[in-house]
């Protein structure tokens, strides 16, 4: 990390990072690839590939589909994934980010999720007013394509100095890498904490409390 920062503008990741959706996720992946009779795949093969942009990563899993079938794939995980047990908010999310905005500090997420995902999966858990910008993967390009992380700094006029991305995975601390922006990897999401440490991730922290007291700490109003 830069000695002592202080970020005015906190990007986030959305499903392993504020919301605990993991195993939504990869129930909705195997009752498509059951659903649609493709070659099984390992829960563990499912978690990795959580953060990549929906047809990346159906690609990552099955390069031999086509456009046609990659998109019926992802309709077809949609509709599983809605109707399955909604969503929650890792225990402090909520808490943490309203400390923030009451102190001034700009939120956005930049997330692997749909635009049409994202909205719903926040009114779900009723955060939808915390953030002043979002960027979604059917918007631009997919992690670890940093493209989104650019977008954001664009829309709110700052320099990469004053924001930090925090993420669950490997391609949340990539992207942020390949521009130079501080970054801070969570270890109760997709990737451990040796994952992230390989990765020569600048911060590594184990749950909200300690993510919450450290922005505190390094945060101030835009």
């Amino acid at each position: 990390m830069a000695n002592k920062p202080n970020y005015s503008l906190v990007i986030f990741d959305w499903d392993g990072t504020l919301v605990d959706s993991i195993a939504r996720i990869i129930d909705g992946l195997e009752k498509t690839i059951n659903h649609l009779q493709l070659e099984p795949k390992t829960p563990k093969k499912l978690k990795e590939i959580i953060g990549l942009g929906l047809n990346h990563a159906i690609l990552s899993l099955y390069p031999e589909l086509n456009d046609q079938q990659v998109e019926h794939f992802a309709n077809s995980y949609r509709q599983f994934f809605t109707v399955s047990q909604a969503s929650e908010l890792f225990f402090g999310v909520d808490k943490m980010l309203y400390e923030l905005k009451q102190k001034g500090v700009m939120l956005a997420i930049a997330t692997g999720k749909g635009r049409s995902g994202l909205n719903s999966s926040m009114t779900e858990v009723g955060l939808e007013h915390f953030f002043h910008a979002s960027r979604c993967a059917d918007e631009t390009q997919s992690k670890p394509n940093p493209a989104m992380l650019h977008e954001i700094l664009d829309e709110f006029g700052m320099d990469k100095a004053d924001a930090v991305m925090i993420g669950d995975s490997s391609y949340d601390i990539q992207m942020a890498q390949q521009i130079n922006m501080d970054n801070i990897g969570v270890t109760y999401g997709v990737h451990s904490k040796e994952d992230l440490t390989q990765l020569n991730t600048q911060l590594i922290v184990e749950d909200i409390e300690s993510l919450h007291h450290y922005l505190i700490q390094h945060t101030t109003s835009f």
